[in-house]
């Protein structure tokens, strides 16, 4: 009975993966532009996995300053800045481009999360019987 909840929740966390990829697609389409951007405050929160850092981030497109609040860094940005990608159109609409990974890593996990997860359900349930 496990491994077919066990095959079951894998493949729920690949059809996540499944609707994350597009959007993740989507969104590096439209942000084009780059540009440095500058930390204006760093908080550090302590988890049981180490500490994870969240940062305001300032950075200017065509003469306007921009900001983005409370980014969850992996990392500490180094030397205090960091580069962003964002939507010419709408320059609110961006990312920090060294926490992103290429999305194709995403489209990989749900594959393996759905294959792994379809041999738990199957071999789980034969063995019910």
């Amino acid at each position: 009975m496990f491994w077919v909840i066990f095959g079951v929740i894998l493949i729920l966390i690949a059809v996540g993966l499944f609707i994350t990829y597009p959007v993740q697609i989507a969104q590096n389409k439209r942000r084009t532009g780059e540009c440095e951007a500058w930390v204006t405050e760093l908080r550090t929160r302590r988890q049981r996995r180490g500490v994870t850092y969240f940062a305001d981030l300032t950075y200017e497109v065509d003469g306007q300053t921009t900001q983005l609040k409370n980014v969850r860094c992996p990392i500490l940005p180094k030397d205090n800045r960091c580069t962003v990608r964002f939507n010419p159109s709408k320059p609110k609409d961006a990312h920090v481009a060294e926490f992103r990974s290429d999305p194709k890593y995403i489209l990989y996990a749900a594959l393996i999360c759905l294959g792994v997860g379809l041999v738990m359900l199957v071999g789980g349930s034969v063995s019910l019987k």
